[in-house]
Formats: C-alpha cells, sequence, structure tokens
C-alpha cells in the first residue's frame, strides 16, 4: 500500500513538473491525476486493519484484505498486554515467519509456514533461553532429524521422519541419561517400538509391519503381559483388530474382536466359565453362550441392545437346569412371566412370578411386578419362603401381601405384610423355633411405626415400646431381666425436651432416674436408692466414704446380657477409686 502512495506521488509530481503545452494538454493531466487519485482511495479500501478484544484471550490485531481474509503481519496480545504471538498471512492462509512469547516478552517459538502449512525450521525455547526443540517440516509433515532437550541442555529425545513424515527412529532419555524409549524402523516399515523401566523391564511394545503397527503390547510392573491389541492389513487397509486382557499370573482373561464391526464379539475367561457376546451397532445383541471349560453350556439366551431378551437357561456341569425365565430388554432390565431355579438334584429352590405394566404416568413405560405366590424350599423339600403378591390392578396396587418364613421342621419363623411389592406394611411376627412367639413390630410403609415387642424363649417380655413414623421412639420402653419373673430393669420415658430413664433392682424397687435434655447431653439430674426403696448419695451407693468426690458416673441396661451395670468413679487427694457391680 505505501508503495503504491509513493508512485503515486513521484507520478503526480512529474505530472505537475512538466509544463502543459496547451490548455488540452492541461484538461489531460489533471483528468489523469484525479484517476490515480482515484485508484489510490480504491486500494486505501481495499486493506482494513482490525482489533478484536476478548476476555480470556487477551486482544488481537492485524489487516483483512477485500474478501475478509486475514494478510499480512497480524500480532495477539496476552490480558496483560504484552505480545504473545505474531504471524504472517497471505489471502487468510498462515504465510511466512510465525513466533510466539512467553507473557514476558521471551521467544517461545519461531517457525515457517508457507501456503497455511508448517514448512522449514521449527525451534521451540524455555523461559530462560535454553532450547527445548528443533525440527524441520515439509508440508506440514516433520522431516528429518527432530531433537528435544532437557531445561539444563542435554538431550532429552532425537526422532527421526521419512520423507511421508513416519517416524521411523526414536532414542528417548530419562534426566538421569537413561535410554528409556527406543524405536526402530527400517525402509521396508518393518520394526519395533520399546518403553522399557530402570531395571529394564519392558512396559510397552509396538511391532510395525509395512509401515503399520501390528501388534501393541502393555505390561504388569513384573513383565507379565497384560494387554495387547493386534491388527490385519490388506493394501494398507485395516481390515481385523482384535484386543486380549490377561491376568498377573499371564492367563487369558477375555479377548474382543472390534473389527470388523459385523463379526464383533467378547470372550471373557473365568476360574470356570467361558463367556461369548455379540455386537451389533456398539450393543450386546444376539445369540450368548457361557461354557465351563470343558465346553459344556453353563448359560445360553438372547440379548437386544445390552439387555436380556426372551427366555434364558443356566446349567450345572452335570447338564441339570438350574435356570430359567422369561426377560424384557428394556432399561432397567426388565423380567417377566415365571422364573424357576433348581437345586442340583433337580429339586426345586425357588420360583417367581413378574408382570409388566404400563405407567399411567409415562406412556409407553414398562414397570416389573411381582405377582402370585412365590416360594422357596429347603432341599429336603419342605417350604423356606411364601410371599402371596396378589394380583396386580395397575401400578397402584394398595392390597398388601402376606411373606412367611419357615424354619426347616416347618414351624412358622416369620409372619410379615409386604405393600407395593417391597415396603413392610402392618403387623410383622417372629417366632422362635419352638413356635414360641419372639417380637411384635408395627410398620407403615416400610417403617417402624407403632407398638413392639420382643420376647426371651421362655415367652416372658424382653422389652416394649412404641414408634412414630421416622422410626422415633415416642413414649414409654421397658426393657426387663431375664431371670427374673417379668420385672422391669429399665424405662425410658421420651418427652418433647429429652428421656426420663429409671432403672430397677431385681426386686422391683427402684434403683436410679436420670434426667437428660436432649439440648445439654450431660445428666441434668441423677437420683440412687437402696434396695428397699429409700434415696441414698453415691457414695452411699458404693459404700464409699464421704470424703470422696464423684468424678464420674455411668448406669446402663446391656440389651444383650439383660443386665444393669454400674460403674462410678470416686476421687480423693489425688487418689481414686473405681466402684463396679452389675445387676441380673
Amino acid at each position: 500500500m505505501e508503495k503504491k502512495i509513493l508512485i503515486f506521488l513521484i507520478f503526480s509530481m512529474q505530472c505537475f513538473s512538466q509544463k502543459p503545452k496547451n490548455n488540452l494538454h492541461k484538461i489531460l493531466n489533471l483528468r489523469f491525476i484525479l484517476i490515480l487519485l482515484l485508484m489510490a482511495n480504491i486500494s486505501f479500501a481495499q486493506i482494513k486493519f482490525v482489533e478484536r478484544k476478548y476476555n480470556v484471550y487477551g486482544t488481537e490485531k492485524g489487516y483483512l484484505d477485500a474478501d475478509g481474509l486475514q494478510t499480512g503481519l497480524w500480532q495477539r496480545f496476552y490480558s496483560s498486554g504484552n505480545i504473545s504471538e505474531e504471524l504472517n498471512y497471505k489471502k487468510g492462509k498462515y504465510n511466512g515467519i510465525g513466533k510466539e512469547f512467553y507473557n514476558k516478552g521471551q521467544l517461545k517459538t519461531i517457525k515457517k509456514y508457507k501456503d497455511g502449512e508448517l514448512n522449514g525450521e521449527l525451534i521451540e525455547y524455555y523461559e530462560n533461553g535454553i532450547k527445548k526443540s528443533e525440527g524441520k517440516y515439509k508440508n506440514g509433515n516433520k522431516s528429518g532429524t527432530c531433537t528435544d532437550y532437557f531445561e539444563n541442555g542435554t538431550v532429552s529425545k532425537i526422532e527421526k521422519f521419512d520423507s511421508k513424515g513416519r517416524s521411523s527412529f526414536i532414542r528417548d532419555y530419562d534426566k538421569n541419561g537413561r535410554l528409556a524409549v527406543v524405536k526402530n524402523i527400517d525402509k521396508k516399515g518393518n520394526g519395533i517400538y520399546e518403553v522399557t523401566k530402570e531395571d529394564g523391564t519392558v512396559t510397552r511394545r509396538i511391532i510395525y509391519k509395512n509401515h503399520h503397527s501390528i501388534s501393541e503390547a502393555d505390561f504388569y510392573d513384573n513383565g507379565i503381559l497384560e494387554k495387547e491389541n493386534l491388527y490385519d492389513y490388506e493394501e494398507d487397509k485395516n481390515t481385523r483388530w482384535m484386543e486380549k486382557e490377561y491376568t498377573e499370573t499371564g492367563k487369558l482373561r477375555s479377548e474382543r474382536l472390534l473389527y470388523p464391526a459385523k463379526e464383533r464379539y467378547r470372550k471373557v475367561y473365568g476360574d470356570s466359565i467361558t463367556e461369548l457376546y455379540h455386537y451389533d451397532k456398539n450393543y450386546i445383541s444376539g445369540y450368548f453362550e457361557s461354557h465351563y471349560l470343558d465346553g459344556k453350556i453353563a448359560e445360553q439366551g438372547n440379548y437386544k441392545e445390552n439387555f436380556k431378551d426372551g427366555i434364558w437357561k443356566s446349567f450345572y456341569k452335570d447338564g441339570r437346569l438350574k435356570f430359567i425365565g422369561k426377560f424384557v430388554s428394556k432399561n432397567p432390565q426388565l423380567k417377566d412371566s415365571i422364573h424357576i431355579y433348581y437345586y442340583p438334584d433337580g429339586q426345586i429352590e425357588k420360583a417367581e412370578s413378574y408382570k409388566l405394566v404400563e405407567s399411567k404416568n409415562v406412556r409407553g413405560l414398562l414397570q416389573n411386578y411381582n405377582i402370585g405366590s412365590w416360594k422357596i424350599y429347603y432341599r429336603n423339600g419342605s417350604i423356606k419362603e411364601l410371599t402371596d403378591y396378589g394380583e396386580i390392578v395397575d401400578e397402584r396396587n394398595e392390597v398388601p401381601g402376606k411373606h412367611l418364613v419357615y424354619y426347616e421342621n416347618g414351624k412358622l419363623k416369620l409372619e410379615e405384610w409386604i405393600l407395593n411389592n417391597k415396603s413392610l406394611t402392618g403387623l410383622c411376627k417372629s417366632y422362635f423355633e419352638s413356635g414360641i412367639l419372639a417380637s411384635e413390630i408395627n410398620y407403615k410403609f416400610g417403617q417402624k411405626n407403632g407398638k413392639i415387642a420382643e420376647y426371651f424363649e421362655d415367652g416372658k417380655i424382653k422389652f416394649s415400646g412404641e414408634y412414630k413414623w421416622d422410626d422415633t421412639k415416642i413414649g414409654e420402653w421397658v426393657y426387663y431381666y431375664k431371670s427374673s419373673a417379668q420385672k422391669a430393669a429399665q424405662k425410658i420415658i421420651y418427652t418433647d425436651e429429652g428421656k426420663i430413664t429409671e432403672f430397677f433392682y431385681p426386686n422391683g424397687n427402684k434403683m436410679a432416674v436420670i434426667i437428660q435434655h436432649d439440648d445439654d447431653k450431660d445428666y441434668k439430674d441423677i437420683k440412687v436408692f437402696n434396695a428397699l426403696g429409700k434415696k441414698i448419695s453415691l457414695n452411699e451407693f458404693a459404700s464409699v466414704n464421704n470424703n470422696f468426690k464423684v468424678k464420674d458416673f455411668v448406669m446402663l441396661y446391656s440389651e444383650n446380657e439383660f443386665v444393669i451395670d454400674v460403674e462410678i468413679e470416686f476421687e480423693n487427694s489425688g487418689r481414686s477409686y473405681v466402684f463396679n457391680n452389675s445387676f441380673k
């Protein structure tokens, strides 16, 4: 642009310096000057200066040509205002020298472009000015030898590239100068790439053939193969990709064919079973089989988009049926119809019934519900569990079903009511094997709510109490001695402020009263009594001289041992004494 202006000025001066021969000559000179002015204005209009500001990346400045493409020198600046990059453009493409800078102004990178691609030398520097790397590019690809350096100036990596920009030689060193990575590829594209630890153990190995990696392997710390990817090629096109994984002992854990896609499968090798999966469009789909190590079928069925679909069967090693049931491919997995499980001798172990119900709230959404009588059997054929779910009318069926559990001798062990397939509701009871009642608990929507009581095996009461809706204890809870006939050992009364705990001697007389508030977990008020019911001091309770001062006091009822444990710590003149006693 500056050259055009200079030519215009020089030419104009020449026009004015020449003496016009006549008026016609004057008119022609003036017209020519006007044309030159118009051309200059057009030239000015073709180049546009642009400055763009970004909140994060700072500012960039440069020129756009008549087509709106970047041209000439462009500069970018950090948000601090310091220059970050200089690039030259021609018709919107990088062209010529490019430079990058650190925030403090030191040169970071210098490179050369031609027609938008790197061409020529590229050099990088650390902030201290030490060379970081150097190499050459040709048509955007690395060419020849490229070298990386540590910050102290020593070589960290040497890599060579062939005429097509393919890496053919690597020597990679750690900071101690140890050779850690080696790559050697000959002119035919055959060779090896290896990464080693300090002890020389290989951690990764790639084998090349005809410039393609045909094997990529990773190793455990002990040198045993952990994982490998195997590739086949025909006319530079990948035709097969197999992935294998191994245990630390070298045993094959799984193999997976990833390509070609239409043949995709995955085998999983367990300690006793091998599983075979097939795929369709990244989903586990189609026929599935698992086998025991002797080749006999362990399980079979079909998948549809990652979920079991249709009838599935599993077998014991001797070929006897272990399970049969129907599934529906939905997320989450759905079950349908009857599912039966068998013991190894062929006796039924468990029978379940399912029904799919469409949600009334979400159109097309299927939900699983347990229906009918579910049964679990002991090996001798007697009933172990029986659950009657009834029939599902719709997704909000409120009819509770009964769940019964039996001892192997046929006597009832547990009697529960279940609502909506899962939540306990109403009065639930448990029994000892002798048939004596063991507990009574009231539930509402799966939470304890109402009266509760547990009993000793001789039928005597162990404790009783009450819960409210959120499983919180309320009212009076009474705990009993096991050896005393229906004698209370502890009573706890829950109040809005806290709780009042009363302890009793085995003869029924009151032993202690402790009042505790929720906003202060320390005891607020402690009263103790002798076996005759007379109020006494803690010193008298422990038969300790009144000169001893009470330092700590603990009185607890053990729900496991059904006894009251008392511990009082006294102190006097630097001496301490601990009183312990148990009541049962």
